[in-house]
């Protein structure tokens, strides 16, 4: 690699960088902090990139979204690189883990030293969502304090019973990033020309990272036609909330829908496949985690939505 690419370079000079490089991936985890910091920085010069792979631009929120969002960042142009590795039946694998701690995985080749995967190289645009980090903290650890700590529990409980390493435990601000990602995705799908499966979702979620990123690609090299990125707009992105927020307060399966709670095997609270649920293609979880009453006020937990008092506002809803 260094005498076909590098050679404008000592090799002394190259054996550092790449160390350095290695260095900096330890963990399959550590690969989210990266993007996210990247997206988050994404006019700072020291993580500036190729143009071609990757392109943000961003305005400022208005005044009564700062209390529940940090910023929203449209992603013009968004390369992802997807590689096969091999192949699940029946049980799918843990998003979170690395391959090599996945039993249930049969790799592609029986020699794990082979250099090479098949890969596609796709091209898109996305909308990136920042929450604030401040109010997710108060809201944690006010109102739905028990309800995260069940979480907490069921998705070990989960992992426990699957065999899967647990990176970092997923209380309440997970399920509440997940399931409002699930709902615009399901509005974004009925305003930008795209199929709900074909967005896709990424979530970050971490002592460092409280956002979500709603993405659509194509193997085409010009990626695809705008019509997401065009949704980040604010003037458009917050009827687009109203919207989902106003098909989340009701659910056809309710009241059995709304009265539903996390425990044992059940990692889902306020759920299913007509108010929450999406094509599993485009989850990042397999449709696990989700509870729209940490969004929108519902029945007798009230206060337990996070977006309560934006509902109130935006739906013309009266508590």
């Amino acid at each position: 690699m260094y005498e076909r690419y590098f050679t404008a370079y000592t090799r002394e000079e190259f054996d550092e960088a790449l160390k350095r490089r290695m260095d900096n991936i330890k963990e399959f985890k550590e690969i989210k902090q990266m993007e996210y910091e990247a997206i988050t920085h994404h006019n700072d010069p020291a993580y500036a990139s190729n143009k071609k792979h990757f392109k943000a631009e961003e305005d400022d929120l208005p005044d009564y979204l700062k209390p529940y969002f940090s910023r929203v960042i449209r992603i013009t142009r968004l390369r992802e690189v997807r590689v096969l590795m091999g192949f699940t039946r029946v049980e799918a694998p843990d998003p979170d883990a690395d391959t090599d701690d996945q039993t249930n995985i049969v790799l592609l080749n029986k020699n794990r030293d082979e250099r090479w995967l098949p890969a596609a190289e796709v091209h898109g645009e996305g909308i990136f969502i920042e929450f604030n980090k401040d109010t997710l903290d108060k809201w944690v650890n006010s109102s739905v304090k028990k309800l995260s700590k069940k979480y907490e529990e069921c998705y070990r409980e989960f992992c426990g019973a699957k065999g899967w390493k647990i990176t970092s435990l997923r209380n309440a601000i997970y399920v509440l990033m997940h399931t409002f990602s699930h709902f615009l995705i399901k509005q974004m799908s009925m305003s930008s020309g795209y199929s709900s499966s074909a967005i896709r979702e990424r979530i970050y979620f971490g002592d460092k990272m409280t956002g979500i990123l709603l993405y659509t690609g194509s193997a085409d090299k010009e990626g695809s036609l705008g019509g997401l990125v065009e949704l980040g707009y604010i003037n458009k992105l917050v009827p687009i909330m109203g919207d989902a927020f106003q098909e989340a307060l009701l659910c056809t399966n309710d009241p059995e829908c709304m009265n539903n709670m996390p425990a044992g095997n059940n990692s889902n609270g306020a759920a299913c496949h007509s108010c929450s649920m999406i094509s599993e293609t485009a989850c990042e979880n397999g449709n696990r985690m989700l509870d729209r009453g940490l969004v929108v006020p519902i029945g007798d937990r009230e206060n337990e939505a996070y977006f309560k008092e934006l509902v109130s506002e935006l739906c013309q809803l009266e508590m």
